[in-house]
């Protein structure tokens, strides 16, 4: 860690580091003297704090290509305009390379496992068909087929969230029926035993959704599915027997898609509610669901936003190029 109290021009007064020494550092601009800058570096967390006069954390590039968490308070009286800076910095280059080695493992394992899987589903969907079978047999493979076709969407979408996060999604959009999509999700919801007693509402333009309804979007049809699916799910789970979960769908310069629940998100995820492995209240829940779905909207040319209070319950509201 290092420490360094600046003024507003940037000139180093003070530091303490386990890095460097003060010499040579101390009267010196920071960007000039610790990463050979004649301007401050981009995304400059001072230059930032300067501006909104609150605090500012960003990551820097060093010279032999660490990166720095550098995190910038402004000295602050009143309405004043900041009179000098902490600069707090930390090298994160080694958990960076910790962070690309452990994707890029989840990427090796998540293929290795589709293909022994697949083995596994068509030997069950097989054995199936054989004749010399008691009922509990057939009924005891058709379960394992079942378990075995829910881990293979788990590890087909955990797949999909590590090629989303580096950037290597081979993603070619066409036209999907997103009312089609949100029919049938609705129909397979609604027949889970665990989500009874909850309704669902499908609007379209301020009327009931009907079966006719088509509502074309430029994105993928499987990962359109995956997203909405994620979305709706999560509100059904956040619902109790009596509930409503409505889905609302607006056409105008883009296909909107509203999912709201009576119940409104914890205080302690609310400024968190998209980010990966945040959950709250849900037994066993990874917070994936949330966090795939921004992936999958932001992928697919889209945006997605979260609105949460006591008199409105919970909206998350998803866009999607027409």
């Amino acid at each position: 860690m290092s420490v360094m109290h600046l003024d507003t021009e940037f000139r180093v007064l003070s530091v303490r580091s386990d890095f460097f020494g003060a010499t040579g550092i101390e009267g010196r601009k920071c960007h000039e003297a610790l990463f050979e800058r004649r301007a401050p570096c981009p995304e400059c967390p001072v230059v930032l704090s300067t501006r909104s006069r609150t605090s500012q954390v960003k990551e820097i590039m060093g010279l032999k290509g660490e990166t720095w968490l550098v995190g910038t308070t402004p000295l602050v009286v009143g309405d004043s305009a900041p009179d000098g800076f902490i600069n707090v910095g930390i090298d994160i280059s080694r958990g960076r390379e910790l962070e690309r080695s452990r994707s890029e493992m989840e990427g090796l394992m998540f293929h290795d496992i589709r293909s022994p899987l697949s083995g596994i589903i068509g030997m069950a969907r097989s054995l199936q068909q054989d004749e010399n079978l008691t009922r509990e047999q057939v009924a005891c493979l058709a379960a394992l087929a079942r378990s075995s076709e829910q881990l293979m969407d788990q590890v087909s979408r955990s797949m999909d969230i590590h090629l989303m996060e580096s950037g290597r999604l081979d993603y070619m959009p066409v036209k999907v029926d997103v009312a089609e999509l949100i029919r049938d999700l609705g129909q397979r919801v609604t027949l889970e035993d665990r989500f009874a007693g909850i309704d669902l509402e499908l609007r379209i333009d301020g009327r009931p959704l009907m079966d006719h309804d088509t509502v074309w979007a430029l994105a993928n049809k499987v990962m359109a599915a995956r997203m909405l699916g994620n979305l709706v799910v999560n509100a059904f789970e956040a619902s109790v027997k009596g509930d409503v979960v409505r889905l609302v769908i607006n056409v105008r310069e883009s296909v909107s898609i509203s999912i709201k629940n009576r119940e409104c998100i914890p205080d302690s995820i609310m400024d968190q509610f998209f980010k990966k492995y945040i959950s709250s209240g849900k037994r066993g829940g990874l917070g994936l669901g949330v966090y795939g779905a921004k992936l999958m909207a932001e992928v697919m040319g889209g945006n997605i936003f979260m609105d949460s209070h006591e008199e409105l319950g919970t909206v998350i509201n998803v866009s999607l190029p027409r």
